[in-house]
């Protein structure tokens, strides 16, 4: 481990110096360095070494370890008919500075849509098993049906004002931030968690019709508060989970399981519940084959009158 700190690959250790030796503990210490994704797979039998001294009672345990990319960095880019065109720049790293931090920066740019991101977490917060993270955003995305329809013809149309004033025209807007913690429960692989999110969307109209549609909406109050105006979302969510899986990247044995109920009302202007289970299984079949599992379920409910 040329980068990596010692303490980040020793606090996944549960057998430590001068402990009993405890078999099962090593193994699942050996899984929780393969949960990481910070170093290439480890096998217990290729990797790790036990050299018993019978005499003295001890037996002296040695991890090799070999590191790979920690770092990723993508650019993107492309023409859609429902985004237009955009070009994106992403970094993210799951092992900053050898520490064991998350670093997330997304950036996509396009003529229809924009969308700016930054998220931090820190894996041991106080040295120990406390994660706790934040995410940044702002989101734009721009719906013009005249555009569509110069995109679908294939030419610019040039559309009297009349008719412009009869077609949609708007783009929603989002700003926010999420701040999340979890706590792992002991020597076992249960996690507690909360997360709170706000989030400020928005309707600008630039067309009688955009303008039209959504005053609407708001006067006959089926889709909540008005939009024009700004929705507010504040919520919490508690949630708990396990997670046995082997990689995050290349799985091949392992379930987890994941409960959470997000919960808006505590400020803002929309109050709403949403419970979530999310249930996933991997299974080794023959040679390098893997028979991956998901079941999710999951529903939606206003309530208080502000849905």
């Amino acid at each position: 481990n040329t980068t990596t700190r010692d303490r980040v690959i020793r606090r996944e250790l549960l057998v430590q110096e001068g402990q009993v030796f405890n078999s099962r503990m090593w193994d699942i210490s050996i899984l929780r360095l393969n949960q990481l994704n910070y170093f290439d797979a480890l096998k217990p039998e290729d990797d790790t070494e036990r050299k018993l001294d019978t005499k003295n009672g001890t037996v002296d345990l040695t991890v090799k370890v070999k590191e790979k990319g920690k770092n990723s960095i993508g650019l993107t880019g492309g023409v859609s008919g429902l985004e237009g065109s955009f070009i994106g720049l992403n970094y993210e790293t799951n092992n900053f500075l050898g520490l064991g931090e998350t670093l997330q920066v997304q950036g996509n740019v396009g003529s229809l849509s924009r969308v700016l991101l930054f998220g931090f977490t820190e894996p041991y917060m106080f040295d120990r098993p406390l994660t706790m993270g934040f995410t940044v955003y702002s989101r734009r995305f721009d719906f013009n049906q005249a555009r569509q329809a110069s995109i679908n013809a294939g030419q610019n149309l040039n559309l009297p004002q009349s008719v412009l004033n009869q077609l949609l025209n708007y783009n929603q807007s989002s700003t926010g931030f999420t701040a999340s913690s979890s706590y792992l429960l002991g020597h076992s692989f249960k996690r507690v968690g909360l997360t709170y999110t706000l989030d400020n969307t928005t309707i600008n109209t630039f067309s009688d019709a955009s303008r039209n549609l959504f005053q609407t909406l708001n006067f006959r109050s089926i889709s909540g508060p008005d939009a024009l105006k700004g929705i507010v979302t504040s919520s919490v969510t508690p949630s708990f989970g396990f997670s046995t899986i082997d990689s995050p990247v290349r799985p091949h044995r392992g379930k987890s399981l994941f409960i959470s109920n997000e919960i808006a009302g505590l400020g803002g202007n929309v109050k709403f519940y949403r419970p979530l289970v999310a249930f996933t299984e991997w299974k080794p079949l023959y040679h390098q084959n893997t028979l991956g599992i998901r079941l999710q379920g999951s529903f939606i409910n206003g309530f208080g009158g502000s849905e």
